[in-house]
Order: structure tokens, then sequence, then C-alpha cells
């Protein structure tokens, strides 16, 4: 039956499973939830309960259990958080889909720097890394705008040739001079001139293809010259070509074979995709073809492997007891290919039947539990077998043993444990069911209290003053339970929650909480410390109501003990009592406020402290709380200790007095400014006292700078405590700090979110600034200032070789051409004859030195060759490395057009 998640099982899950078992980052992707539909705090919920418990159900799946385990662990870690709320996912999603965008530019921008074009498997990549930030028509969208496409069909390259015979092809070739088969049939220069090749080979200028009568024809050609090297030579290739020719697409194969092979030690070499695609048209593949080949191959390293993930998917799925997908990816696979994988599925198909017909001979003999071991065996290795799970569900487990009930006596809660069913079968699952008095005869009667795979369960708000019966019943997973197993009868009686009291000169204050039901209270006081007065015995303290009392009979610097005793009514009318929970309470005297506090800055090992002091008070004991801002009381206003607590954090450290009865405390205080307060406590109550507001920032260290083109990456170290900073920019030899190119706000978050933070800048060099600030709106506190002066990026001259003048009367000239107005050191033209492009300036012959000069941005300058040059495949042009400022300067050459 179809499920509201199979979408997003598939979608979602299997994508997260073959990545590891990650959950997906964004967390509406994770649960979902598409904001733009659910926006309602009631429907958030509702939907993330639906989708925890689908993920509770994956883990009766084999396969999806390390993902569900995952998911779940995650699913309270933001509980706990307090992050499962629609307002926090929102936040979540921008931060997320913020930094997913900076990554994305970044790796795009390297893409376009190399390549104009990208693989559907790098497409898929670039996607897998924003964490379905993106969605992949916006990943599309984005790639467009710098130019780059998506090599759509992609190139079925294959691992090997299409037959053994054509790896003796290698030979004949060479004594022919020839570097591909099609040479032998239209002449290597027809070949040069240009073909295409993705969808069939075809030569460019005629659209002439190889076929199977030509070949014929050639081979009768060639029978009739002379005998020599030369022709068996094209014998040999033209009878390989034949025999290839009458299989199907065996030629087509055999023709991107010998490309890719010519190829392949550029590609190995480590060379770049320019270089690889200047190889392939040189070999005269279209341009645009040749761009999409040498990305090809340099993203899976030139060495297009069979694809045997479809064996390694099948036998995970096998292993996972997925059968179904099984069958479904061998039906996609070639009849010869996985013969193990084919084997292996048939034998537990096998198995599954016999012992699904072992577990009915079972169950018709009335052995219950050996055809729940049998049918547990069986879907355990066909986990997507449905039908064997709901047969499995239907034969209830023998009952739990040993059930037992226990009281929580503060807090009325009963705790029910037992021993597990004796069941042959994994996964059994419990169902408590609280009744009045006697045992639950079935699952459905009296109150549900839990349902759990454990052996225990708790019942938080059992009926007080009341005999209640615990029963627990065993199943497999379905309806069908097995027989209740009930713990002795228990009465619960819960004391009081939360007992507070509270303590002035003259008087002590208690509140409480009760359960529902009470029908009163007791209190009680006995006295602690031996007083004159006192008997010893408790004395009954008059309460309001039943939360809260008022004992004015007390002495101060006396310590009392109180007990509050919860009464209850049975349904039989008898008064039952809880047990006491019991407080202590002193009444003191009135806290005085501290009416000074002075500081001053000191150095600790390197690091800024504050040193506090201030006069000791006459009445209880002073505390520094530290805060954003003052307390709203006035200072000498006695408070509640509990409020008190509340203003800001106390500041730990040694308090130490001098002689002139002053107390001093040092201590390192939070970056940016901050209010002290010091907080006279006695008993339970405060008084406020003087304050004063520090301010001290730490600057950052360790600034380091990174630069590609007009991207600026910043990275440092931040100081202790410090959470945002201030960036600035400006032009090193003409700028000043007062008026900056640019200025931007980084957080912590995203410094370590992104590796550092990015931006855009001028060419030419510049000087960053960053300073630590306090981040808080209003606030103008800021460290000093750290600088780093960043060089302009390197000036990028293109070179290209062009031909001039009447045929015969050829001669070659050297275009170079400059993205910026730079100064060009001395450059060495150089040739090798072999036709093999030099890597380097010593790998071939210096033919001529073109003098230094300057280049202005955008300009065309011409530099003709006294000699004429063949083959221009072997043609480069270095910075000569003796000139000066060689390293101000890039040469590359020009992209075929």
């Amino acid at each position: 039956m179809p499920s509201e998640f199979d979408t997003y099982r598939v979608t979602v899950l299997d994508a997260a499973r073959r990545a590891g078992n990650i959950p997906p980052a964004d967390l509406f992707l994770r649960y979902d939830i598409d904001p733009n539909r659910v926006r309602d705090p009631a429907e958030f919920k509702r939907r993330v309960a639906a989708i925890v418990k689908f993920w509770r159900s994956l883990k009766h799946q084999r396969k999806y259990l390390p993902l569900a385990t995952a998911l779940l662990t995650a699913d309270t870690d933001l509980s706990r958080r307090g992050k499962l709320t629609l307002e926090a996912f929102a936040e979540q999603h921008a931060e997320g889909r913020s930094r997913a965008r900076a990554r994305m530019d970044d790796r795009i921008a390297a893409i376009a720097h190399s390549a104009s074009c990208l693989t559907v498997s790098g497409l898929r990549r670039l996607l897998a890394v924003l964490d379905g930030a993106f969605t992949e028509p916006e990943v599309r969208a984005a790639l467009a705008e710098k130019n780059i496409t998506v090599i759509e069909p992609p190139w079925d390259l294959p691992a090997a040739p299409p037959a053994p015979s054509a790896r003796s092809l290698t030979g004949p070739l060479r004594a022919l001079g020839s570097r591909l088969s099609p040479d032998v049939v239209f002449g290597a220069d027809a070949v040069r001139a240009g073909f295409r090749l993705k969808d069939g080979f075809r030569l460019a200028a005629d659209g002439k293809t190889v076929t199977h009568a030509e070949l014929l024809s050639l081979r009768e050609k060639n029978s009739r010259s002379k005998h020599d090297e030369h022709k068996t030579a094209v014998e040999t290739v033209l009878a390989i070509l034949i025999g290839l020719a009458e299989q199907t697409d065996a030629l087509h194969k055999l023709f991107l074979w010998e490309v890719a092979e010519q190829l392949r030690p550029d590609v190995e070499a480590g060379l770049p995709v320019r270089v690889v695609t200047q190889s392939a048209t040189d070999l005269g593949l279209d341009p645009a073809e040749a761009v999409e080949l040498a990305v090809t191959l340099t993203a899976g390293t030139g060495r297009p492997a069979r694809d045997d993930t479809a064996g390694r998917r099948i036998a995970e799925a096998i292993r996972c007891g997925e059968l179904n997908e099984a069958r479904s990816l061998l039906d996609e696979v070639p009849s010869g290919e996985c013969r193990q994988e084919r084997a292996e599925l048939e034998a537990i198909t096998c198995r599954v039947a016999d012992l699904t017909r072992q577990a009915e001979s079972a169950l018709a003999g009335g052995n219950s539990e050996e055809a729940a071991a049998l049918l547990a065996e069986a879907s355990s290795a066909a986990a997507d077998d449905e039908s064997l799970r709901a047969r499995l569900a239907a034969i209830p487990p023998p009952p739990p043993c040993e059930v037992t009930a226990g009281i929580d006596c503060v807090r009325g809660r009963i705790h029910v444990r037992w021993a597990p069913s004796r069941a042959r079968t994994p996964e059994v699952r419990y169902r408590v069911v609280r009744t009045a008095g006697s045992p639950a005869v079935t699952s459905t009667a009296g109150t549900t209290v839990a349902e759990t795979t454990g052996n225990e369960a708790e019942d938080e708000l059992p009926p007080p003053a009341m005999p209640v019966c615990y029963t627990v019943f065993a199943s497999r997973g379905g309806e069908a339970w097995s027989a209740g197993v009930a713990a002795s009868p228990v009465e619960s009686v819960p004391g009081v929650a939360d007992l507070e009291l509270r303590a002035t000169e003259q008087a002590v204050a208690g509140s409480w909480q009760t359960a529902p039901g009470t029908s009163g209270v007791l209190v009680t006081r006995s006295a602690v410390d031996a007083v004159e007065e006192d008997s010893g015995e408790p004395v009954a303290v008059p309460a309001r109501g039943t939360s809260t009392f008022t004992d004015p009979a007390v002495r101060t610097g006396v310590t009392y003990e109180y007990a509050v005793t919860a009464l209850y009514r049975s349904p039989s009318g008898e008064e039952r009592r809880s047990a006491p929970v019991r407080a202590l309470a002193t009444p003191t005297a009135l806290p005085t406020a501290v009416e000074e506090l002075r500081w001053t800055a000191a150095q600790d090992g390197g690091a800024s402290v504050v040193e506090l002091n201030w006069p000791r008070p006459r009445s209880g004991t002073a505390e520094i709380r530290v805060s954003a801002g003052k307390p709203e009381w006035p200072v000498g206003t006695v408070v509640p200790r509990a409020t008190a607590t509340g203003i800001g954090k106390l500041v730990s450290g040694t308090v130490t007095t001098d002689d002139r009865g002053y107390d001093h405390l040092v201590f390192r205080p939070p970056q940016g400014r901050v209010v002290l307060t010091a907080i006279t406590v006695s008993g339970d109550r405060a008084a406020i006292g003087a304050g004063t507001t520090v301010s001290l920032l730490d600057p950052v260290s360790d600034l380091r700078t990174w630069r590609h083109g007009e991207v600026v990456r910043l990275f440092w170290t931040w100081p202790p405590g410090a959470s945002r900073v201030r960036v600035a920019w400006w032009p090193t030899a003409t700028g000043s700090p007062s008026a900056p190119l640019g200025e931007f706000g980084a957080s912590l978050r995203e410094h370590t979110a992104s590796g550092g933070v990015t931006f855009t800048a001028r060419p030419g060099p510049i000087t960053v600034s960053v300073r630590t600030v306090t981040g808080r709106p209003g606030a103008d506190e800021s460290s000093p200032t750290v600088t780093a002066m960043i060089p302009g990026e390197r000036a990028k001259v293109t070179y290209a070789v062009e031909s001039t003048g009447l045929p015969g009367r050829r001669r070659h000239e050297i275009v170079l051409t400059s993205d910026q107005t730079c100064h060009l050191p001395a450059v060495l033209v150089v040739h090798r004859k072999d036709g093999i492009l030099p890597l380097r300036a010593g790998s071939g012959t210096t033919l001529a030195t073109i003098t230094a000069r300057e280049l202005a941005g955008g300009q065309r300058v011409s530099v003709p060759l006294e000699v004429l040059v063949r083959p221009l495949s072997g043609l480069a042009c270095f910075l000569d490395p003796s000139s000066a400022a060689p390293d101000e300067v890039i040469l590359v050459p020009a992209t075929p057009q």
C-alpha cells in the first residue's frame, strides 16, 4: 500500500543512506517539511511527530536501521536544546543556505577557472556538498550564469577495446605513422582536419564515416598493391576493422577507446584540462567535444571503469534482506553479469520459501513459538516482504514474567518492571495497562500507561489513595497480544513537591505544590538548635489552604526544620498520609548593601584581567555578579535571594581581605562592556549594592590571507570570549583606513562554519584590517586593529600562434594579449620537432626571444617569427626566468575557439 513518505524515502533517505547514513543538514529537508506550506506551530508539531514515528518504523528494516538511529539521536538532541521549533528550523535553514551559497559560489568559480563544462557526476557531487540547501535547477542556473554547461548525455567511454584483437592495432598503426584507425581509411590529413566522435565517428568536412562496405573496398584495393611492409600493416588494420564492423557499435567503441588512450598520458600526468583539450583538438576532435571529453577523463582519472557499483548495490541489497530491490537491480544488468549475486539471490529465495513451509507445518501442529522462530528467520532474510512480517506479528509471544510495581513516595509515581518474554524472536513489544483493584483481562481494558520494547515503564499520574493494578502484555509488533501478567496492587500517596522556605528576621514562610486529589496538608516545626523555651517536640503550624504557611513564632539566628505532609481520602473515606517532606530555615538579619565598588585593569600571563575591591558589608556576605546592564533596583534595595541570583552570572574566584577591611577579587571579565554589581546575601534575602562598568576587548591574532583574482579570504585566531569582528580594506598605495573601499561584520559562527570569511576586492594591492567588537546594537567598543597587506593579482598574458601570408610564403607570428596593463618580461619561444608540446623552456629548442615590453590591457601585440615552424603543436612560449620580475605575470596559451 503506498505511503505518504514513499517519495521522501527515495529522494531523501536513500540518498542519505548512500552518503554514509548521515542525516541531511537542512532540517526542513530532514523532517520532510515544506516551509512555504507549514506555517502554524501546531501543524509543525504534528508533522514532526509523524516523521519521527516513520523513522521509528524504519528501525525494523535492516538497511535503514543505522540511518534511523542517527535521525532519532539527532532528534533527541534538538529536543533537549529546544530547537524543535518552526523558528529554529527557519533560522538554521537561512544560515545553512547562506553558508552553502558561499561554498557553491567558490566551487563554481573554481570550475569556471579550469573548464567550461561539468560532468553529471560532478553536478551530483556539487549538490551533495551543499547538504540539500539548493535544488538541482538552482545549481544548474548558477552554473549557467558562469557559462558552465553540464555534459548531457554523458560520454559512454568503454573500459577496454570491444575485442582483444583491437589491442593488436598499436604495432601496424605505429609502422604506418598513424595515431588512430580512421587515419588508415581516410588519411591522417583528413582526420586531423576535424571529426566528431560522441554520437559516432564522422568527418567534419563531408560527414563521411567508416562503413563495412568501404573497408571491404579498401582491402580489395590494397590487395592489388605491391607486397611490402606497408601493405602488410594496412592489411592487418583493415582485417581487424572489418571484423569489428560486423558487430553492433563495435567500431564506435573502438574509436572512443583509441582517442581516450591517446589522451590518457596527459591525464595521468596530472596536466590541466586545457592541455588535455589541446591534445584532443590536435588529433582533430571537434573543439566542443574535445572539452567535454577532457573534463570527463580528468574527472574519472582518465580510466572509465565498468559499472561494478551495480554488483555492490545488489550484494548490499541481498545482505540487508531487500530481495525485491535486488531483483529490480538484476533486471537492469546484462544476463551474463553478476552470476554470483544471481545464484545467491536464488538460494535465499528458496531458503525463505522452505522456512515458510516449515512454519506453516509447525503452526498446524500447535507449536506456535517454533513457527514464529522460522518466520522470523525468513523475515530477516527477506526484510522487505511485508506478508512475512504480518504473519509473524499475528502470532502472540509468550507473556512476560515477574511483573513488579514500586512507588516513588515523594512524587507519587509508580515504576513497573518485568522480566522479558521467553519469545524466540527479537523486537518484542510490551503494553502496560492500569486498572483499579484487579488485573486487566485484555490489552485494551483499563488505561494504557506505556508501550515499549524495554522491560520497565513509569506511571507519572496514578490516582492517589486508590489501590491500582498493573498488567503487562507482549506482542511481536502487531495487534496479537499475549496473556497478561499483573503485579500486586499498589497505592500511591504522593508527598508535596518543590517545598520552598523564606526566612526574615521575624518569620518563616513556606510554599509547595500538591498532587491532584490532595484533601489537606499537615505542617510541623522543630528547632534544630537548642532553645530554652522549646520542648523538642514538633509544633503544628497552621497552613493557608493546601499550598502555603507563615510562621511568626520564631527567633532570629535559630535554625528550624519544617515538615509538610499531604493528606488524602480513599474511596472508602479513610485518611491517607504521605511521607513528610522536610526543609530547614534560619531567620536572619537583613543584609547591608555594598556602597562602593572599584576596579583596576591588570595583566595576568599576557591576558587582561580586572582587580575589584569593596568594603566588607556589616551584615551578610558580598558576591559579585556580571551582567549586560544595571539591575532595575536602586542601591540598598532588599530583594529575595532567588531574585538576585537572576542578575547575570556569579563571578567566581578567591576573595581576600586586607588590613583596612576591604575585600579583593581578581578575575577575567567577558569581552565587551559589562556591568559588575555587588550583591550582599543573608539567608534567603539579598541587598542590591554598588555597581561599575568594565569594558575590555582583546584583538584577533595570527591573521592570514589568501587571494584568487578578486576573491579574498581571511583567517584568524579568535581571542577568548570574542564573538564578532569588523573587517575593512583600502588600496595599499593610495587608500586610507578612514575611507575604506569596503567594510562588513562577521561572527564567530560564520568564521567557524566557513573556515574564514570571503569578500571581493579590486585587482590591485590592498590592506585589510580586523578588529573585535562587542556585537551589541549601539555599542562602540572595539579592540586594537590588526592589519595585513595583500598583493594584487598577477597580470594574465595569453599567447596564440597565427599564420599570415600567401600559400607558399606563409609566416608565423606570436599574438600577445594582457588582461590588464603590465610590464611583460622577455619571452622565450620554444619548439619541439616531434610535435609534443614542451612543458618547460629547457625541453625544446629556443627559436626566438621576444624582448620585454609594456602591454596595455586588452590590446593585441603581434611579434613575427623569423623561421617557419612545423608542426605548430610543438611550439610553446615561456617567461625568461633570468628577466626582471617574472613573478608579476602569468603566461598561458590562448584557448582554441
